[in-house]
């Protein structure tokens, strides 16, 4: 059987009995995590390994930024830092506002996308957003409220839908287009200069005139749809013609004839041939289309006055030939009153003013 030498344990020979056990002895005390391995030879603990004198921690995977290895495999965060996700996280202990991290200890920056603005971390846009609208994250505009984005604008939104010629120009509100004002609640259009009679304006700066006529020389003229065939004739509403001045129409010819026994100092009269009496009125009752109401009213005057008479004359016998009343109303000029009053007149002798006006007896 083969012997084992083993040390005298002498502290001159470079080993001492501890607890029995005979250890060797280093004069020079080792540092820390090591230990005395021979006499006066020191070597690192296991995890340990000896950098510049000093046995230091060894971990085999890299410790992450702000940390270090504390223990073998073992980073602990340097002071200030947390650990968090595998991650040493500086601390601000009074906590950083919104859109905001901790990016050194105690020191809070904007995060990224965002810049500080009056001590708050607003948002950033590269592209400067629209008008009515806002930088709500980064690189991302949103409309103001009462506001939608349409082919990126933001333009003003309306619940009801704006009236033809007319957009939303705010919120809820609803304008007239250029050129158009806003009357009993319509947007019309605007025509600078008066449209003419008979007209309207029916885009800016356009008129047309109504239903029935036409418009010559700036004016708008009625449309007879046949030609006044008839000569002495003109257009005077929508297809309706009327003799011109100086003349009047006649059941018999058909036709506009000229006004006889007129002269440039005498008033054109019409002798009126009633069953029961006879009166002049001017000759401008009695055109083609003139007014029947003045017709008219001129018939019951004259009736009236011819009851007063047979009154007074206790209801004898008139002699038709001796009953003239001559008088001149003045004519009624509207449209709506033209009718047909040849329906009522008669053929008469030709025209003539007597000097003497005939009294009635």
């Amino acid at each position: 059987m083969k012997r084992q030498c083993r040390p005298i344990c002498k502290k001159d020979c470079g080993y001492a009995n501890h607890s029995g056990i005979c250890e060797p002895v280093c004069i020079d005390e080792c540092a820390e995590n090591a230990k005395c391995v021979a006499p006066n030879l020191c070597d690192c603990n296991k995890g340990y390994r000896s950098i510049d004198d000093k046995c230091v921690p060894v971990c085999s995977k890299e410790c992450p930024t702000n940390s270090e290895c504390n223990q073998p495999e073992l980073c602990v965060c340097n002071a200030g830092y947390t650990m968090s996700n595998n991650i040493c996280m500086p601390v601000c202990n009074k906590g950083c506002g919104l859109n905001a991290i901790c990016t050194e200890t105690e020191i809070c920056s904007c995060s990224p996308g965002y810049a500080n603005i009056s001590n708050t971390c607003e948002p950033i846009c590269s592209n400067n957003c629209t008008a009515n609208a806002k930088c709500l994250a980064p690189e991302k505009c949103d409309c103001d409220s009462g506001y939608i984005m349409i082919n990126n604008k933001c333009k003003p939104k309306c619940d009801n839908e704006c009236a033809p010629n007319a957009y939303c120009s705010e919120p809820g509100i609803c304008s007239c287009v250029e050129d158009y004002q806003k009357i009993d609640g319509v947007c019309k259009p605007i025509c600078i200069k008066n449209c003419p009679l008979l007209s309207i304006c029916i885009s800016p700066n356009n008129c047309e005139c109504v239903k029935g006529y036409k418009l010559e020389n700036k004016n708008c003229q009625p449309i007879c749809a046949e030609v006044c065939e008839k000569n002495h004739t003109t257009c005077v509403a929508p297809d309706s013609c009327d003799c011109i001045e100086g003349y009047e129409f006649n059941n018999t010819s058909n036709s506009c004839q000229r006004i006889s026994n007129i002269t440039s100092d005498q008033p054109c009269l019409k002798e009126i041939n009633l069953t029961f009496l006879k009166f002049h009125v001017p000759c401008t009752y009695v055109m083609w289309g003139s007014s029947f109401v003045g017709l008219f009213a001129t018939a019951i005057v004259a009736y009236k006055l011819y009851r007063k008479y047979c009154s007074k004359q206790e209801r004898k016998e008139v002699n038709q030939t001796n009953f003239v009343i001559t008088f001149q109303p003045t004519p009624i000029k509207t449209d709506d009153d033209i009718s047909g009053s040849e329906q009522i007149l008669t053929d008469s002798p030709p025209l003539h003013r007597s000097s003497e006006r005939r009294r009635i007896p």
